[in-house]
């Protein structure tokens, strides 16, 4: 399953999910896991299967983030575990209330469904 986003797509994905991404565009969903303050250019989160994931951002941060959720959109970077993601942007949820567990399970299932959109030529 993938969502448009400034002219692009993202396939939507957990951490688990992410080596098989390396080099596409991708969203994830995490918590933001220590504390990053206005002005940062990288922060760590804790995407909903807890996979920890370092998120190189574009741009300074414009706020203080601790503890909330945020969804990244980017390209799957580092060849060997796919746990960086150089983000395009994103998008803080200001909560705490997200369920995690219900978007974890939407990235497994949207993602064992064969693409039937894609053109292959035999």
């Amino acid at each position: 399953m993938t969502i448009m986003s400034s002219g692009k797509q993202y396939s939507i994905v957990n951490g688990a999910q992410l080596p098989s991404f390396m080099g596409k565009n991708v969203s994830v969903i995490g918590v933001v896991a220590k504390y990053a303050s206005a002005g940062s250019l990288s922060l760590t989160i804790n995407t909903t299967d807890n996979i920890a994931l370092t998120v190189n951002l574009n741009k300074p941060l414009d706020k203080d983030l601790n503890g909330e959720y945020i969804e990244v959109r980017g390209v799957c970077e580092n060849a060997r575990e796919g746990k960086i993601i150089k983000a395009e942007e994103y998008f803080s949820f200001n909560n705490t209330s997200f369920d995690a567990k219900s978007h974890n399970t939407l990235c497994k299932f949207v993602n064992s469904i064969p693409n039937g959109y894609s053109a292959k030529k035999n």
